[in-house]
């Protein structure tokens, strides 16, 4: 039989066990009390009033689905957690752990200070990916590659972080051949050190605030409750709450502000399944018999950054009275305010933002022969005839002239290439679209989707890319943001795309000679007879041709084929830029409104201009040819050239093709300075003999 640990708790577990010994109750009562403890217990669900808006109330339904302790927010490299093991026999043990993640984690562990030879660094595996709510809250368990020697009696198990990367920890289990397993709760925690973890403790008394329409976000929305307590004193204020994001809250006692709870922001939880237990570091002053006390969320800006607008639920609240003079203590709440957090946010929108080069225009050429298949011309008095035209154009207008392509020399576009590993991440990709499409695959396995309120306006791609091995979750505009740098760090083009609720982007194919529409939020792109679909030819497709063999490729290699939809109509927006970086999305667009019923269509052309060309003009010099090219590469850094079946070369702008009779074969393309190069120009002179 598997037996629980008799653990020393600290004061982190005692906070987070104090509920379990707490019954279920129902809405009619108003409060429990632990006669031992003489805390009182307040269900947030026995609110006597409210104001602002309705919020949701959820009665207690028995074992949650997630009806276990565990400790997560665990990612500051040297963090600690100890615990601390009563009445062990003595012996050598396997250790398995049970967890959820993400992302990989490194941890070691020690055994009476004793660091435990091999498994001084050992790795836990992502246990899920890409799903929503999957990874972090998708649970496995994993043995450890050592044994442990525990002394008999009184052990202490030390396991610490090696990286910056959280991980769930629920269980540790110790095994050995003829005695009963162990079973250590992480959430028994006897210390820590270097960090501080936080215990996710199940809701079992019910919910306030936890159903979208009637969330508890709302400026001026408040609960209140009457409570009645058997002494006059200063009492500890425990929440069992949930906040995913910056939750800015007022407390007060009998109609009157608590001194340093009258603006605070709790700590926020994560995940909107995520309850904690903790103490609120100011006292409420309360007097013999009936209190009421009321909870009120103050709001804030809701469109900057940070914003101010995370959705907060109420679980109970613990009144336990201190002696006068004494402070709160156990599992004390570090909270912030909007100032505090408004002061020292690190992660705020560049303002250095430098465009990268295009490299050089394709100018008008005097003479300029006609580079249609099968013109011919005189050249020296000899026939020349173009057999072979493949150019892509030089196109310039209104977008183009304004578009702003992250630079080369930007060190964030470096730090995130490397810090991230991108090289590994499309190493196995066979040629440039595959490469492309696991990039994209990675940024949406990077983190579950979700609200991200606090936030939901930044698209800085290096904190956004650190927060999501902290379990942050994000939305389609971080997804937009990341992906458009990782792209631009690897020398690919992408832009920003979107309509009024979703953001995706639109990749140049370098292998394709065309825009691509990529959706990272859910792995997704679009397919025609085997030719990826940029945003406007989905929709058209779609929309307006009403065609049946769009193919959709979707999450873990989901396909399947997008039906067509009559009587839709789309307002889509293409934006001449990547540069995420820079702040939010803004400079040129190109709007489209696509539908069988749209009376006046846009031309999608000038929004789909080739970039990364070596276009190029031909004029008569004598026997030979005058080549002229001219292009549109962001970072451009050289053209190169081959004739026949000689080498490739660099290129100056302009240069001379002596012909031959016969056929004569220029090759031109352009390169960026990530040595990237694009798509290939041919010509084929032939000249008569």
């Amino acid at each position: 039989m598997n037996r629980i640990a008799r653990c020393t708790v600290g004061a982190v577990g005692a906070a987070a066990l104090m509920l379990g010994g707490v019954l279920a109750l129902g809405p009619a009562a108003a409060m429990a009390q632990d006669p031992g403890s003489g805390t009182i217990t307040v269900p947030a669900i026995s609110f006597t009033g409210q104001g602002g808006d309705e919020v949701s109330r959820s009665e207690p339904k028995g074992p949650a689905s997630r009806g276990f302790e565990f400790v997560h927010f665990w990612y500051t490299p040297g963090h600690w957690i100890e615990w601390a093991v009563e009445d062990m026999p003595a012996g050598r043990y396997d250790v398995t752990v049970r967890y959820a993640g993400k992302h990989p984690v490194r941890r070691s562990l020690a055994v009476n200070g004793q660091t435990v030879d091999g498994l001084e660094s050992f790795a836990l595996e992502a246990t899920g990916s890409g799903q929503q709510k999957d990874g972090w809250q998708k649970w496995s368990e994993a043995t450890l590659p050592a044994p442990v020697t525990l002394a008999p009696g009184h052990n202490v198990l030390r396991m610490a972080c090696l990286d910056d990367t959280s991980v769930c920890l629920r269980e540790i289990v110790l095994t050995a051949p003829g005695k009963p397993p162990v079973t250590i709760p992480a959430s028994r925690l006897a210390g820590q050190g270097g960090g501080q973890v936080q215990v996710i403790t199940p809701p079992a008394l019910g919910t306030v605030g936890n159903v979208w329409r009637q969330s508890w976000y709302k400026e001026g929305q408040w609960l209140e409750w009457t409570v009645e307590v058997p002494a006059a004193g200063p009492y500890a204020v425990a929440l069992h709450y949930r906040a995913d994001g910056y939750c800015r809250l007022e407390l007060q006692a009998n109609g009157e502000k608590v001194k340093g709870l009258d603006d605070f922001i709790p700590p926020r939880t994560g995940s909107l399944d995520y309850y904690t237990v903790g103490t609120l570091p100011a006292p409420v002053a309360l007097r013999a018999g009936r209190n009421t006390l009321r909870l009120t969320t103050l709001g804030g800006p809701d469109r900057g950054v940070p914003r101010f607008d995370g959705m907060f639920s109420l679980s109970a609240m613990h009144l336990t009275p201190l002696a006068e003079g004494a402070s709160p203590g156990g599992n004390l709440l570090t909270l912030t305010t909007m100032d505090e957090i408004t002061r020292t946010a690190t992660v705020t929108e560049r303002q250095d933002f430098t465009s990268a080069p295009l490299g050089p225009p394709l100018p008008q050429v005097k003479d300029a022969i006609a580079l249609t298949e099968g013109h011919s011309f005189s050249l020296g008095g000899r026939k020349a005839t173009v057999v072979t035209a493949d150019v892509l154009p030089y196109v310039e207008n209104e977008l183009t002239r304004d578009c702003r392509w992250d630079h080369h020399d930007n060190p964030m576009l470096k730090e995130l290439r490397e810090s991230c590993k991108l090289d590994d991440v499309v190493a196995s990709g066979k040629d440039e679209y595959e490469k492309q499409i696991l990039l994209m695959k990675w940024v949406w396995n990077q983190w579950d989707f979700g609200h991200a309120q606090e936030f939901y306006n930044l698209r800085h791609p290096l904190w956004i890319a650190q927060q999501s091995k902290r379990e942050h979750v994000f939305q389609c505009m971080h997804s937009g943001s990341v992906l458009a740098s990782a792209m631009a760090s690897m020398g690919w083009v992408c832009r920003a795309a979107g309509h009024s609720t979703h953001t995706w982007n639109e990749v140049w194919s370098n292998q394709h000679r065309r825009w691509v529409l990529f959706d990272a939020t859910s792995n997704l792109r679009y397919e025609r007879k085997g030719v990826p679909l940029s945003t406007y030819e989905v929709y058209h497709a779609r929309y307006v041709e009403l065609a049946d063999d769009v193919m959709t490729f979707a999450q873990n290699g989901k396909q399947y084929v997008s039906p067509p939809r009559p009587g839709k109509t789309a307002n889509v927006s293409i934006y001449g830029t990547n540069a995420y970086v820079g702040g939010r999305v803004s400079g040129p667009r190109a709007r489209f409104e696509i539908g069988q019923n749209v009376a006046v269509k846009t031309d999608p052309a000038a929004a789909y201009y080739p970039i990364n060309q070596a276009s190029l003009a031909l004029a008569p010099d004598g026997e030979g040819l005058r080549v002229t090219l001219g292009t549109m590469t962001p970072n451009f850094k050289e053209f190169r050239v081959r004739l026949d079946e000689a080498a490739w070369r660099p290129a100056e702008t302009s240069f001379d093709w002596p012909l031959k009779p016969g056929k004569n074969r220029l090759e031109a393309a352009s390169v960026n300075r990530f040595d990237v190069q694009g798509p290939v120009s041919t010509v084929v002179i032939e000249i008569a003999p």
